[in-house]
């Protein structure tokens, strides 16, 4: 539900790159180090409440509250539009 908060702040950075030249790349090192643990933030309670394992062993901090759940999605949502971008045409 967040995710779509952080397509429209990473928006004018995609932007930015259409009007650049070159070639469309995709920063695999930026989606997982910051995307994959903000994914995990993101669909913490879904893993744990609907796991085929049973309840999933979540750390305390992340059951505190909902507010990870919009912090993971808004980042998730600017991480995957900001990794991808034009490299300069040599």
């Amino acid at each position: 539900m967040f995710i779509p908060v952080g397509f429209a702040l990473a928006f004018p950075y995609l932007i930015k790159n259409f009007k650049k030249d070159g070639k469309w790349k995709f920063d695999y090192k930026k989606f997982i180090f910051f995307g994959i643990p903000a994914l995990y933030l993101t669909f913490s309670f879904s893993l744990y409440y609907n796991s085929p394992l049973g309840n999933l062993d979540i750390p305390l901090w992340i059951r505190m509250d909902g507010a990870e759940i919009e912090l993971g999605g808004t980042i998730l949502g600017y991480i995957i539009l900001s990794c991808f971008f034009k490299t300069k045409k040599e």
